[in-house]
């Protein structure tokens, strides 16, 4: 009977033992399971902020990337509107500069037609007045002859006269002065 009462209270101390084993056991149990819970807590709340932080910088890179690409379809626009511009005022100006050249061509092409009509009929007045003067110059010089044919004329008739009126003036003084003597 000892022997049965040693095993009884050897199992009951077992039994204790195992009992108090399995209350530490729980009780570790329980504070890992504290633990835990408060690790899943402080994991909660980290992975909470963890996605606000996620959130706020998505957030923000999305603002950024609005403005950014604002900014650049503002930017975008505005070369396109200047480009737009250069080529308009580039076409303005083709269009003027062939206008000008066009102008310039007929003007010059005016020009030249001119001073070709201009130099024609300079060319005929000249030969009209060369033609005028060479007619003139023979109607002249056939005055000329005839002029120098009246003064030979002339001259030959004024000293015919002369020699007469002389031969006569001598034959009066001849006369006048046989007279005085006699």
């Amino acid at each position: 009977s000892t022997d049965l009462y040693e095993k009884i209270q050897e199992i009951i101390n077992d039994r204790q033992n195992l009992s108090q084993e399995i209350q530490n056991d729980k009780q570790q149990i329980e504070q890992f399971e504290n633990e835990i819970q408060k690790l899943k807590e402080t994991l909660s709340n980290e992975k909470e902020q963890h996605f606000k932080n996620i959130d706020t910088l998505k957030h923000e890179y999305e603002e950024r990337i609005n403005q950014l690409q604002k900014s650049t379809d503002d930017e975008i626009n505005q070369l396109k509107f200047c480009l737009t511009k250069i080529q308009q005022d580039y076409d303005e100006s083709t269009t003027n500069v062939i206008q000008l050249k066009d102008t310039i061509e007929s003007q010059r092409q005016e020009h030249f037609e001119q001073i070709a009509s201009l130099n024609r009929e300079k060319q005929n007045e000249f030969d009209t007045n060369i033609q005028q003067l060479q007619e003139d110059n023979k109607h002249l010089k056939a005055q000329l002859e005839v002029l120098e044919k009246l003064k030979d004329s002339s001259v030959q008739s004024l000293q015919d006269e002369h020699r007469k009126s002389i031969e006569i003036l001598t034959t009066q003084f001849d006369d006048t002065y046989k007279e005085r003597l006699s």
